[in-house]
């Protein structure tokens, strides 16, 4: 009897198979060529990878409408290796004409996907993050976390943690965001997506983003922070780590601003009001030990002395970003 009821059900699974072509239900369109729609539960529903087989995502070719960049100052998490794209609505370029904040055009999708390394150091996926603009400059988030054999990523709204290992060898517990999470760093600035302005998309970089890109080329910002000095690279340090947050908008952790104009005159000799979890004057020049902007990027590893900042990421802290803010208080004239 077993036997005939699955040879009863075979005959009904050919009889759909072979159905003809104005019955079968077409396949889900990819998110990434309807983005007003809702985000998928898999990571092979979004249309970034071919993931319908095994590839290498480090290495491999993203989608064709996918372009390529890298910020000349990448936000720290966890030491991981990032890659990132950017989908522009068909025929929509990006307004650069505001060197500190480009206009990206509604529809646009922003990926980004961390790497730790596996046993044999080599980067395997652990998350990618999403950002989607809606039409009326909304926008929502999306967080991916990989499977073990890297072969698809499940969607995880309320974030999680995975235990990785980074390119140093050391195994560490990653915090994954919340989709809340993403909303409130994003949400703080004025830009929909991190890492594209023209301090971070500097045109000697080989990570900048195509000419074609661009409705015309991008304007150059006031100042250029090509790192020659010890000044220029705390300032591009704290463009890519904390101005997302520090930056005197109107998001819900802006506060003050930590942009290139504003960030000595908001820092040096400033005491904290009240943000951080200890009171203190954020910069004493000369004095890196006590001040209060690098104990917050020193405070991970048990030591707390100061709210963490990032507040995310930082499950193993920045010790290059560590040494390039204390050599720039080192330097500073208390006159």
């Amino acid at each position: 009897m077993g036997i005939r009821c699955w040879f009863a059900g075979s005959i009904c699974v050919l009889c759909l198979a072979c159905s003809s072509e104005g019955n079968r239900v077409p396949p889900p369109q990819p998110f990434i060529e309807d983005p007003e729609s809702e985000f998928p539960e898999r990571l092979s529903g979004v249309g970034l990878w071919d993931l319908s087989k095994p590839l290498e995502v480090w290495s491999s070719e993203a989608n064709p409408h996918a372009l390529e960049f890298e910020p000349h100052f990448p936000l720290w998490t966890n030491g991981a290796r990032k890659r990132r794209q950017l989908v522009l609505p068909q025929g929509e370029l990006i307004d650069a004409s505001d060197p500190t904040s480009w206009k990206v055009p509604a529809g646009s999708i922003a990926f980004k996907t961390l790497f730790f390394a596996n046993a044999s150091g080599e980067p395997v996926p652990a998350e990618t993050r999403v950002i989607q603009l809606g039409a009326g400059g909304e926008r929502r988030y999306a967080v991916y976390v990989w499977d073990p054999l890297s072969r698809d990523a499940t969607r995880v709204e309320s974030g999680t943690t995975l235990e990785v290992r980074d390119f140093r060898g050391n195994v560490l517990t990653h915090e994954v965001p919340s989709e809340g999470d993403c909303s409130a760093c994003h949400d703080s600035s004025p830009q929909a997506f991190l890492g594209l302005n023209s301090y971070q998309q500097q045109v000697e970089d080989a990570g900048t983003l195509s000419p074609q890109a661009f409705a015309h080329p991008p304007a150059k910002p006031e100042r250029s922070l090509r790192g020659d000095d010890e000044e220029s690279r705390a300032l591009g340090y704290l463009v890519g780590n904390c101005s997302h947050c520090h930056n005197d908008w109107r998001g819900p952790n802006s506060e003050f601003s930590l942009l290139p104009e504003d960030a000595v005159a908001n820092l040096v000799n400033v005491e904290s009001t009240g943000s951080a979890s200890v009171a203190g004057i954020r910069v004493i020049p000369g004095d890196p030990d006590n001040s209060l902007l690098l104990l917050a990027m020193n405070s991970v590893a048990g030591r707390r002395l100061a709210k963490p900042m990032p507040p995310l990421g930082v499950q193993r802290e920045d010790d290059a970003g560590m040494h390039t803010i204390a050599e720039w208080i080192e330097q500073l004239d208390d006159n």
